[in-house]
């Protein structure tokens, strides 16, 4: 796995700190990836199938991202004790989610 960070904004300071980090991550395309991935970016499981099932055994990779800087502040805690359960996601941090499929 490697990793890189990048800066969203073209007015960008010397000293500024990144606000993305991606994540370029070997994994080869498995019912396990399936299982995982579609619970992690709520894809319906037959869709998700649909869309890995003709790559099932070869070589592949994933391109993670994640925001370091969030300009909200919040709390996402545990439900229960199901780790399959949906998080519990505080309004400061809601409001300002943007969906990933956009």
């Amino acid at each position: 796995m490697t990793g890189q960070f990048f800066h969203t904004s073209t007015k960008v300071k010397e000293k500024d700190w990144p606000d993305i980090q991606a994540f370029f991550v070997p994994i080869a395309p498995s019912n396990f990836l399936i299982e995982i991935f579609g619970r992690a970016f709520s894809i319906k499981k037959e869709a998700f199938t649909e869309m890995i099932q003709p790559h099932h055994g070869k070589d592949g990779f994933a391109i993670l991202t994640v925001l370091v800087r969030p300009k909200s502040r919040g709390e996402l805690t545990l439900k229960d004790k199901n780790p399959f359960s949906d998080p519990l996601i505080s309004k400061s941090i809601r409001s300002l989610m943007i969906s990933p499929f956009i």
